[in-house]
Parts: C-alpha cells; sequence; structure tokens
C-alpha cells in the first residue's frame, strides 16, 4: 500500500499541504487486562500536548473520559509506570484496575493531510510503527487485525482440530520455527491453512521452501500484511 499512498500524493499533488502529525500510545497491562474487559486506553500526543483518553463499554455504547495530562506525566508513564493523578485513575482503580501494572505497550505515529476535494473533506493517513519489540508488534498486529473484524488468537493448540484460515509466524535468525512451520503443514488440520511468514532472515528461497505461502521482511507496512490476509482469506 506504499506505492499506493505516494501515487495518491502525487496524483492529487498534495505534497503542497501540511502534514498533522499525531501519535497515540496505547496503554494496558502485560497480561492484556483491559483489552479483555472491552477498555481502551490510550495517550494522544500532538503539537506538544498530550490527552489521556479511556473509552470503557456501557450496555449501550461506550463511556469516554478525556483528560488533559503534563509531559512529565507522560514520561513517568512510558518510562517508569507511574500513572498519572485525576479523575481517570480513579475511575480505574473503581473498575479494579492494578494501576502499577499499567505501560505503554506500543505506538503508532499518524501524518495527517486534511484538505477540500471537490465539495468533499479528504483526510489522507500516514501510519508509521514506531515501536521496535516483538511484543509491542504483536499488540499492534493483533489490534489491527481484530479492527478489521478478524478474529485472532495468539496461541495455537494443535490438539484441538482447530482449521485456522491463517497462521502468521516469526521467524527468528536461528531459523528454530521453520521447523515448526514444517511440522504444521505436515498435519492434516493445516491442509487448507495460509501460512505467513515474517522475519529479518533474507532467505527467501529457504522460507518459501519450509512451506510458507508469503514471506514478508521487516520492517513491514501493517497495512500491507493486513492486504496479504484479505487476499489469502479470499483464496480460502
Amino acid at each position: 500500500l506504499k506505492d499506493e499512498y505516494n501515487a495518491i500524493i502525487e496524483t492529487l499533488n498534495l505534497q503542497k499541504y501540511r502534514k498533522i502529525k499525531q501519535t497515540n500510545h496505547y496503554i494496558d497491562t502485560p497480561d492484556r487486562y483491559l483489552k479483555k474487559n472491552g477498555i481502551a486506553l490510550r495517550i494522544r500526543e500532538k503539537d506538544e500536548e498530550f490527552e489521556l483518553t479511556l473509552k470503557t463499554p456501557l450496555s449501550e455504547g461506550l463511556l469516554e473520559k478525556n483528560e488533559n495530562i503534563s509531559w512529565r506525566d507522560f514520561e513517568n508513564l512510558s518510562e517508569r509506570q507511574i500513572f498519572p493523578d485525576g479523575n481517570i485513575r480513579k475511575f480505574l482503580l473503581i473498575l479494579g484496575v492494578k494501576v502499577s501494572d499499567l505501560k505503554v505497550l506500543t505506538s503508532l505515529c499518524t501524518e495527517r493531510i486534511h484538505v477540500e476535494f471537490e465539495g468533499f473533506g479528504l483526510a489522507l493517513d500516514k501510519n508509521i510503527y514506531i515501536k521496535e519489540n516483538d511484543e509491542s508488534l504483536r499488540y499492534l498486529l493483533r489490534t489491527s487485525l481484530e479492527l478489521q473484524g478478524y478474529d485472532v488468537q495468539e496461541d495455537l493448540n494443535i490438539e484441538s482440530g482447530e482449521q485456522p484460515s491463517i497462521i502468521i509466524l516469526d521467524v527468528g535468525q536461528d531459523k528454530s520455527e521453520l521447523e515448526e512451520l514444517k511440522h504444521l503443514k505436515s498435519l492434516q488440520n493445516f491442509a487448507n491453512t495460509k501460512f505467513i511468514v515474517t522475519t529479518t532472515m533474507h532467505e527467501k528461497s529457504i522460507i518459501l521452501g519450509a512451506g510458507a505461502d508469503l514471506y514478508l521482511p521487516k520492517p513491514y507496512e501493517i497495512l500491507d500484511l493486513i492486504k496479504w490476509v484479505e487476499y489469502f482469506l479470499k483464496e480460502c
């Protein structure tokens, strides 16, 4: 999708417009307590200002609470896991959330161009994944896929008889995951499963030879991976 993005920029001559940059920092506990309970918590960083937002489910819709925090508050949370004082903290405690366990798990930077085009407002976003550790990447990837309406599971139980449509497998430099890939490909349960392999390895032929349906070198665009997921699901 990177080429399509650049093509739109060039075709509509959007280079001259100012890009509005904002970064969303997504917060949860290491065991995803908030997500499991339908709660969303994030800090939006824009124009050197920080806004903390909490969304909690109601019987109908969502309850949203917003609170401005300082740069120091953000630094204390992201670097020391010290959650800022305020109404949102109090509300989290009422909900039974252990605020000392909350941390910034991942961050997503968006560059937005907004213009009026043929009587309509046109907003074009470029999302940039800005964290590098695998835990953050998994969290961002899972969230992105679930927002598209996909059922995502991180733990695969081979003995359960499940038949997943797609398996996304990250292969490290020691290549140990390739043996797992070969084993899964040999099982009847996964005869129709598509395997997407993400890796920093450059041996494309080895990965495809092990049974991968797609070799996706890191770093990659999240939207590109979602595009491939959609493609493979149409084939299933």
